[in-house]
């Protein structure tokens, strides 16, 4: 488990995010760069990095083995914890933006 990667971000994800969410995010990006339909030269390089992140983000016990780690690594200021993060738009809910991809992509969930 590599933490100078960010799997959080290589699936478009919040740390916040559930797993439904995670597995909407793989899935999505899965069928997006897959080599077969993906023709860019870095496509198994894309679809390598997709599947390393979605390996431990969608198993809970290396999720938390890699969240713990990433917390080491980056200290208490970490971007995603930072105080300010919302501190413009006071309405502002992540779950809502999770919500909404994982509708787009379970459609029988709401």
């Amino acid at each position: 488990m590599d933490t100078s990667q960010d799997y959080y971000a290589t699936l478009g994800v919040l740390p916040t995010a559930e797993d439904f969410v995670i597995q909407a995010a793989y899935r999505a990006l899965s069928k997006r760069y897959h080599p077969d339909v993906y023709k860019e030269s870095d496509a198994g390089e894309k679809m390598a990095s997709i599947n390393e992140a979605y390996e431990v983000l969608g198993n809970q016990t290396k999720r938390k083995d890699y969240d713990r780690q990433r917390k080491q690594s980056k200290g208490e200021d970490s971007e995603f914890f930072n105080d300010d993060f919302d501190a413009g738009d006071k309405d502002y809910d992540p779950f809502r933006e999770d919500w909404e991809v994982a509708k787009e992509y379970f459609p029988d969930i709401e």
